[in-house]
């Protein structure tokens, strides 16, 4: 292959650096890689919006947590502020500003734990004089802990508990004081509707008490400018909380609601302002915040809201809630320790060469965009390198382009293209005579291994097919039903992989998934017409959402019958096959009688498939009863799903 108006001294050479987005892919699997893995310190792909610290830190909205938290091994570090400012406060003729901060550390323990640790700050000013009170009041060295366990339940439902000490810093004395500390034990729910696909929204919940000792710091009195000042509350509160947020690209607008019931508030029948039990739902401490996330670069979040007061009546004991606080800050999520993959490519390329350079010069170059491989965005900053030369490195500018130095042509020069995030890239090439101008794609760098490919299917089901892995880590993902392709990232090692699809035959292999990416593609061939069983994971389930394998009383119903002549269909097809008749159920109330209703009907079952001529050595009955069920037990579509029937591989 020659280009247009350049040598063919050049033609190896600088194609390699101009990379034209629609031929890389192809052109890079026919040539020869070399693939070094490097240890570096860079940052971690997250979530964006939806890993973002709440004010106290973890996971959260603003002032809500939720049941999410960031991946294993990531650290969530974030600074929040507030500030308030208005008049007629507290009491009528006052001015009051508040200002306050709080910076916290969050650590992905596991995939289901985050752990967080916060220290704070604030201080308020009220001009009041009546009743006597410091015009000024500040806390300084105000520390939280907390520790959330979260759990993926399916269809797109998490829950999570959290429990949180807060240490507030001593009114008298230097350091925390322990004896005031306030206690929080919180339940967590979040459903994301698109996994649904109903809508691009995640609807959350909280529920939980707090066990408030923090007026135990005073040894007087507080008075009502005093409580707003320091914070404090008279009572215990349980608490309340709803929220929702809009994740999408680059912003998630959200809407919080919180409420505080107080519990034991004191109550002196003698004073002007009424106890708030009288007064009831009125006086509880409740707020609305309403704010927006945003994403302007990996793993970072912005963070602006404002939190209305929603309490229209005053009681005693309970802090003054302003009509307004701003609430702001920013999060970061960081990965120690990534994976970056070095790759030298030599490539042919067919370019479009730019106006050559005149017949006189007797220099050349090399110019072109860095993008990014996925979105096609330019890459900001990339450092250019000349290994084996001793020429300074290059810093591209902030829309991706760069220049190369001069080089007489006919030089022979490796050029290394990298940025944070990105594999390294480097070309080998000869310097041609025509300067060459073209674009350079970069992939993300790959954390671990990663397996893609594209699934290819006849029929309506090709567009829900899935593929499945089992071994150092468990993952299933669909594959996109416009163009069949996935992509999973797991950790290197051993896997059983499981290709199916609605109506066609399962592919079924055990692969060895490496540092780095590699890929392999799949072809399913439809099953015969009427057929309901197929392979996923490592059993044998019933393809068809209205029949399932079920009794009446101590028979088998008509429509099990047929469904179990097809599993007799595939034991005479593939004389190997040996099966475990797994028998399930859901909560019975009496564990000890579900086992035992389950290991009858997986028996029951056995007789039958005997019956039709299968030898009984390749069949084993084991009733489960409800101990694996596979969808939460909340509803009668739930409870009927955990009724089934698998047939698991026992070998072949």
């Amino acid at each position: 292959m020659k280009l247009a108006g350049i040598g063919s001294v050049g033609v190896v050479s600088l194609a390699a650096l101009v990379l034209l987005p629609a031929k890389a892919g192809a052109q890079e699997e026919a040539t020869a890689e070399m693939m070094t893995e490097l240890s570096e310190e860079a940052t971690a792909s997250t979530a964006g919006n939806e890993r973002s610290a709440a004010f106290d830190g973890g996971t959260g909205l603003f002032s809500m947590p939720v049941a999410n938290g960031v991946d294993a091994g990531i650290f969530l570090l974030s600074a929040h502020g507030e500030f308030f400012s208005g008049k007629d406060v507290i009491i009528l003729g006052d001015e009051d500003r508040r200002f306050g901060g709080r910076i916290a550390l969050s650590y992905g323990a596991t995939d289901n734990v985050e752990l967080t640790a916060g220290m704070g700050a604030h201080s308020n000013f009220n001009s009041a004089t009546l009743p006597p009170a410091p015009t000024l009041i500040q806390s300084v060295g105000n520390l939280n802990f907390g520790a959330k366990y979260h759990q993926d339940l399916g269809d797109g439902l998490r829950v999570g508990a959290q429990l949180g000490i807060g240490l507030p810093a001593a009114a008298a004395d230097v350091g925390v004081d322990f004896g005031a500390s306030a206690i929080d034990i919180l339940g967590l729910a979040t459903f994301d509707l698109r996994e649904q696909e109903l809508a691009p929204l995640r609807a959350h919940l909280l529920v939980g008490y707090t066990a408030d000792g923090e007026e135990s710091l005073f040894n007087s009195e507080l008075t009502k400018i005093e409580r707003f000042g320091h914070g404090v509350r008279g009572y215990d509160v349980a608490r309340i909380g709803l929220g929702a947020d809009l994740p999408i690209e680059f912003f998630t607008p959200s809407i919080e609601w919180a409420l505080n019931l107080p519990v034991g508030a004191p109550c002196n029948k003698a004073d002007f302002i009424p106890c708030v039990d009288d007064v009831g739902f009125s006086a509880f401490p409740s707020t609305l915040t309403i704010g927006l996330k945003a994403a302007p670069a990996e793993g970072v979040s912005l963070d602006l809201g404002a939190e209305l007061g929603v309490t229209t009546k005053e009681s005693q004991g309970t802090p003054a809630v302003p009509a307004w606080n701003l609430v702001f800050g920013a999060s970061y999520a960081l990965n120690p320790k990534p994976i970056i993959v070095e790759r030298v490519v030599e490539v042919e390329v067919e370019v479009a060469p730019v106006a050559a350079a005149p017949a006189a010069a007797v220099l050349s170059h090399v110019s072109g965009t860095v993008v990014d491989a996925a979105t096609k965005r330019p890459i900001a900053d990339v450092r250019i390198k000349y290994l084996e030369t001793e020429f300074s490195d290059q810093v591209g500018s902030a829309d991706g382009k760069f220049r190369s130095i001069d080089f007489a042509p006919g030089t022979k020069v490796t050029i290394q293209l990298s940025a944070p995030g990105y594999t390294n890239r480097s070309m080998r090439m000869t310097v041609s005579e025509a300067p060459i101008a073209g674009t350079i794609e970069m992939q993300q760098a790959i954390i671990g291994g990663r397996l893609a490919g594209r699934v290819t299917a006849e029929g309506a089901g090709a567009a829900e097919a899935s593929v499945w892995l089992s071994g150092e880590e468990e993952k299933r993902v669909k594959v996109d039903p416009a163009t069949g392709a996935f992509q999973i990232d797991v950790k290197p090692g051993d896997y059983r992989m499981v290709v199916s699809a609605p109506g066609h035959i399962s592919v079924s292999e055990n692969i060895s998934i490496l540092n780095g990416r590699q890929e392999n593609s799949f072809q399913l061939r439809p099953l015969d017409a009427g057929t309901r069983i197929r392979l996923t994971g490592d059993a044998y389930e019933v393809d068809a959402a209205d029949a399932q394998v079920s009794f009446e009383g101590d028979r088998l119903t008509a429509d099990s019958r047929t469904i179990l002549d097809e599993v007799v269909k595939l034991l005479q097809a593939d004389g190997a096959l040996r099966f475990i008749v797994r028998a399930h159920t859901d909560e019975q109330g009496d564990s000890s009688k579900a086992v035992e209703l389950t290991q009858k009907r997986a028996k029951d079952i056995i007789t039958y498939l005997t019956s039709k001529g299968i030898d009984a050595s390749r069949l084993r009955a084991e009733g489960v009863g409800d101990a694996e069920p596979k969808y939460p037990n909340l509803s009668d579509r739930n409870r009927r799903r955990n009724n089934r029937v698998e047939f698991v591989l026992q070998g072949r």
